[in-house]
């Protein structure tokens, strides 16, 4: 789902609105609303796709549906069931360490899906992470090539 036209929209309508008048005061306060507006519209999107990804994986009787951030942009993700019947993560330990670096949005977009999801922000990464490597194939626990999370 590109997010990117869907602002674009937004900001074209707040504009348009605006545009009847003169007032550069009037202008400048749609230009900073449309700003302020734009991480709310893309949580909002978010949202949307979980809600969306949740019901369409309810019908799938073998199936589930992820939802992915890629870049700016979502993708819905289908994953085959068998793909979770891997050893759960629960049975290794851990006691191995990343340290990342994260853009802010991005670190409030996790916490915001782990609290969502009624889980630590580790708890969710590791799943997120795991899925995804588990989706992508793994081999003696070494992922084999490149993921999005």
């Amino acid at each position: 789902m590109h997010l990117d036209p869907v602002i674009n929209s937004l900001r074209a309508a707040i504009n348009a609105n605006v545009s009847i008048s003169d007032d550069p005061d009037l202008e400048l306060a749609a230009e900073r609303l449309a700003d302020a507006l734009e991480p709310a519209v893309r949580q909002a999107a978010v949202e949307l796709a979980q809600q969306a990804a949740s019901e369409i994986g309810a019908q799938l009787a073998d199936q589930s549906v992820d939802v992915v951030l890629s870049g700016r942009d979502l993708e819905l993700r289908v994953v085959d069931a068998a793909a979770s019947s891997e050893p759960a993560d629960d049975e290794e330990d851990f006691d191995a360490r990343i340290t990342l670096r994260l853009p802010p949005t991005l670190k409030s977009t996790i916490e915001r899906f782990a609290n969502t999801d009624g889980e630590s922000v580790n708890t969710w990464v590791v799943e997120a992470l795991s899925r995804n490597a588990r989706r992508q194939g793994t081999t003696a626990g070494t992922v084999t090539e490149e993921f999005d999370l």
